[in-house]
């Protein structure tokens, strides 16, 4: 469970009260190494319609992720937005022990980093969005990060905005911009034709 302040002091910054993408980044930790991961959108009495997710391990359920009811959290004098998620521990350990663990060496050329928004249709699951970017380049496809969720006055009615942070790098030379630029492009058109989605 994740509710207030993500740090007691300000001094790396204000103060900021945690999100979904907080509690989603600590599950993404528990998962690392784990495949075939899915995210897909459910209802749950308990958490806010909308604001909820089904975790699927090779199309079985893993778990549920979301924030908790506005009214459940009342009871429990939560005045903050609180999120929660829970897993089947069975399952998790299973597949942590499935983990491929081989030696990785250390990269020899650096990373390029690319942040991506896109507008698309609110229905669209943002895992399925990622999964689309990492298709796009695997070579060079080293990390893919949703950071960011906007929908309000910026954006048309049944729409948003999902933010991608992108890191390319190649095993083979250092990666220039121009690289980097015409694999941002190639995403762009891919995920136009998959979900006619725009570049914010």
């Amino acid at each position: 469970m994740l509710c207030g302040q993500t740090s007691p002091s300000t001094w790396r910054g204000e103060h900021r009260y945690a999100d979904f993408l907080d509690l989603k980044g600590v599950l993404e930790g528990l998962l690392q190494g784990v495949d075939s991961i899915v995210y897909r959108p459910v209802e749950s009495p308990q958490l806010r319609p909308g604001h909820c997710a089904q975790i699927l391990l090779a199309d079985e359920p893993l778990g549920t992720i979301g924030q908790v009811e506005a009214g459940l959290a009342g009871n429990f004098d939560l005045t903050h937005d609180t999120f929660i998620f829970e897993l089947k521990c069975e399952l998790l350990f299973g597949a942590w022990g499935s983990r491929n663990e081989a030696f990785q060496p250390l990269a020899r050329f650096p990373a390029v980093e690319r942040d991506l928004a896109v507008v698309l249709d609110d229905q669209v699951p943002a895992g399925q969005v990622a999964a689309e970017i990492r298709i796009v380049a695997p070579e060079m496809m080293d990390d893919v990060r949703l950071f960011d969720v906007y929908s309000g006055d910026q954006v048309e009615d049944g729409k948003r905005s999902l933010a991608f942070s992108v890191r390319l790098r190649s095993a083979e030379r250092t990666l220039e911009d121009r690289d980097a630029d015409k694999v941002i492009e190639r995403v762009l058109k891919r995920l136009e034709k998959t979900f006619q989605a725009r570049l914010r």
